[in-house]
């Protein structure tokens, strides 16, 4: 018996902050409920803002963190640090898209890069954890976690088939961020 889900599941969302706050949430606390919540979602325009709205709210964390005991003006430094970091987001969000979208393919995915780009925007919520030092690993790991519900429901792929399809061009990725000086773990 399927168990029925508090929040009904429309064909497409309107992105509210209370959508937003919703799904956030739900990401962070049921990644099985809500990655099939959200594979229900075809627009690229929710799934990219999603993937906007979290990469501002970590940036600004980020930036909130870093300067709390600098004198640097908070907003100059929050302005430096978008500038830089969206177009870099973007740009690995399109190249993972590409490298997931055809790993999927191999093994049998039915969806399309829609459907890729969409899985990823929408398992951005634990990245807001990557400013905090110590939490860092932990927001990589259920980023991919999440990853992999949501691209097991958007490609309709065995569990095990996303697992390696996400984990192998994931660790690829993250060891060349590691390597590059853009993500480090202490």
């Amino acid at each position: 018996m399927k168990k029925k889900l508090k929040y009904p599941i429309k064909e497409e969302i309107n992105l509210t902050p209370k959508e937003y706050s919703y799904l956030f949430f739900k990401s962070l606390v049921f990644p099985k409920q809500y990655s099939i919540l959200v594979s229900k979602y075809n627009k690229l325009q929710n799934g990219l803002f999603f993937f906007l709205i979290n990469l501002l709210l970590t940036l600004l964390f980020y930036t909130f963190l870093k300067n709390i005991s600098s004198s640097i003006n908070l907003l100059f430094s929050f302005v430096s640090e978008i500038i830089f970091f969206i177009p870099f987001s973007l740009l690995l969000l399109i190249l993972f898209t590409f490298i997931l979208h055809t790993f999927s393919k191999i093994a049998g995915g039915k969806g399309s890069i829609k459907n890729s780009f969409n899985a990823i925007c929408y398992s951005t919520s634990p990245l807001i954890f990557l400013p905090v030092k110590y939490l860092k690993l932990v927001g990589i790991l259920y980023f991919i976690v999440l990853l992999i519900y949501n691209y097991k429901n958007f490609q309709n792929l065995s569990l095990v088939k996303a697992g390696f399809i996400i984990i192998l061009p994931s660790l690829m990725i993250i060891l060349f961020l590691i390597m590059t000086g853009i993500i480090t773990l202490l």
